[in-house]
């Protein structure tokens, strides 16, 4: 059985079966049969009150069950292949034993004990399809989902593990609501023939001599055909009501080669799930059930037959897929509001646990002393002393040093201070790497590996401007010119030069400008460099020099 076909299994199903010249409709769900809720005939009149029904109830899915005089059944063998082989191989076999009909199937039953171990095919086709054509015309004009057409021989196998008959031979033999006698030989299980009779009208007192009659023609036929192994007993089954089976335990005598096993429907069917109390001499309703519980694979029906079936099925998996969609919706949406609510606690009771510890803060700083300094201002502090004094030199030398140079400058305003060490006083100062670290940046430089014993150098960049400026260039270059004379006069500094001036009067500087620009917007920065030796064994007269300037600096 397939997943769909389980799927189907637990829903309500329809089960047309077709005999002969009339077609009846089981409904069937969980187990529970009706008994024909319509019986249509292969008239006009019959037509048009089936297509009348199937209007009121067509996206029912639906199972056509045939069980018609027009079916035949051969063996064959062919060799044991696999996969898209076997298939391309029954397929060639079935369209040459059946050429003229589109309703065949193929169905392996074992392999050959024996030689290549070929396997068995159990060749079978509905050899007159217009008996079908009128009724099939309906089912697609009302777009009804057919599940497949399938046979009552091929049916009626899943009877046989469960009779209470240990034989390897079984004759099953059923009574259908058309007239018909269905006898279906099953040799080790499998199928192997099965012929229906069209029974005349008779009395009911004559209806288990007719059967018993069929059943010996079918064992003359069983014979010629050598299926039967000489002295080998034929189990023949009589499935029917009870009373036919009264008459027929009455009449039927046991002999050597043939045993006679009569069972009473309503006793089969609960055996197989039928819920129905099968009161009737007919087998169609057990059949009916049969298919509809186990829901096996397609059997006879062509693609165009299913196509309803198809959009039905995918009809089911969108819905079922926008339910999941639907309800896995609702679950995340649920998870989030819980998530949310949790969140706004939490955040409540944070909120709650800031302000008492805020309270608490502001109540220690009542009476305090007023700090200076705000506490992060302060912690950068501390951190940038202590960082620089993991080192070997820091930049009080030249910070002194260009202190004392400020002295009588007010107007000078240093806005940036960078400054590396090394041992070349030539050395060049970069903007990252290299020997340059920024002031406020806590890494910072080791005294050089390569000065000179004793003694290495701190260059500094120093960047500043004239403030108050009102655009008097002149004055402003005299002013940072005389600023830098009077850091190179001093003992601490070696050399003193003016990198960038407040105005460019070389010969290669392009001059523009506007005259109506305002002079409060125009600026004279500067930048200086400076080179100041430092000695790494001070005497004792310099460490008090440069605390004393340290202190007048402060």
């Amino acid at each position: 059985m397939s997943s769909l076909g389980s799927a189907f299994s637990f829903a309500p199903a329809r089960v047309f079966v077709l005999t002969g010249g009339q077609l009846s409709v089981f409904h069937w769900r969980r187990g529970l049969v009706d008994l024909p809720g319509a019986t249509f005939y292969a008239d006009e009149q019959g037509l048009q009150g089936f297509a009348a029904y199937l209007a009121e109830t067509a996206d029912l899915p639906s199972y056509l069950l045939v069980d018609m005089v027009e079916e035949e059944f051969r063996h064959d063998t062919i060799p044991h292949v696999l996969g898209p082989d076997r298939k391309a191989l029954l397929n060639t076999r079935r369209n040459r034993v059946f050429r003229d009909t589109d309703y065949s199937s193929a169905i392996i039953q074992g392999r050959e004990a024996e030689g290549r171990r070929d396997d068995i095919v159990l060749l079978s086709a509905l050899i007159r399809p217009e008996l079908m054509s009128p009724w099939l015309a309906r089912i697609a004009q009302m777009k009804v989902p057919l599940v497949g057409i399938y046979s009552v021989p091929v049916i009626s196998e899943a009877l046989i593990p469960k009779l209470s008959v240990e034989s390897n031979n079984v004759l099953l033999v059923t009574l259908q609501s058309a007239g018909g006698l269905r006898q279906s030989f099953f040799r080790d299980g499998k199928l192997h023939v099965s012929r229906l009779a069209v029974a005349p009208r008779m009395e009911p007192a004559q209806q288990a001599p007719y059967i018993l009659g069929e059943v010996e023609r079918v064992q003359r036929y069983l014979n010629s055909l050598r299926v039967l192994a000489p002295g080998v007993p034929l189990d023949v089954v009589l499935l029917t009501g009870r009373r036919v089976l009264n008459d027929l335990r009455r009449q039927s005598r046991d002999t050597m080669l043939v045993r006679f096993h009569a069972l009473d429907l309503k006793d089969v069917g609960p055996q197989h799930g039928c819920k129905t109390e099968l009161a009737t001499p007919y087998a169609d309703a057990l059949f009916a059930h049969l298919l509809a519980r186990s829901s096996p694979p397609n059997f006879y029906a062509t693609s165009e037959d299913r196509r309803h079936m198809t959009h039905h099925r995918l009809r089911g998996a969108m819905t079922a897929a926008s339910i999941l969609a639907l309800l896995g919706g609702m679950a995340f949406s649920g998870v989030q509001y819980v998530q949310s609510v949790l969140i706004k606690r939490e955040t409540a009771s944070l909120k709650e646990h800031a302000s008492f510890y805020e309270e608490r803060y502001n109540k220690g700083r009542e009476g305090q002393l007023e700090i200076p300094a705000e506490p992060y201002e302060m912690r950068q502090a501390v951190e940038l002393a202590s960082a620089l004094q993991q080192y070997k030199t820091d930049p009080l030398p030249t910070m002194l040093a260009l202190s004392e140079g400020l002295i009588g400058f007010e107007r000078i305003q240093i806005d940036r201070f960078d400054w590396a060490a090394a041992g070349d006083p030539d050395a060049e100062i970069g903007e990252r790497g290299g020997v340059l670290t920024r002031t406020n940046d806590f890494n910072a430089p080791r005294a050089p590996a390569d000065a000179e014993p004793g003694i290495y150098y701190q260059m500094a960049r120093v960047r500043g401007r004239v403030v108050p400026f009102d655009g008097d260039y002149r004055q402003a270059l005299d002013l940072v010119n005389r600023f830098a004379r009077a850091l190179d006069r001093l003992d601490d500094i070696e050399s003193v030069r003016v990198i960038r001036q407040p105005f460019d009067v070389s010969s290669r500087r392009r001059l523009s400008g506007d005259a109506a620009r305002s002079n409060q917007r125009a600026q004279a920065s500067f930048e200086l460099r400076i080179v100041v030796p430092v000695d790494t064994n001070p005497e004792p007269e310099a460490d008090e020099k440069q605390e004393e300037l340290a202190d007048g600096g402060s």
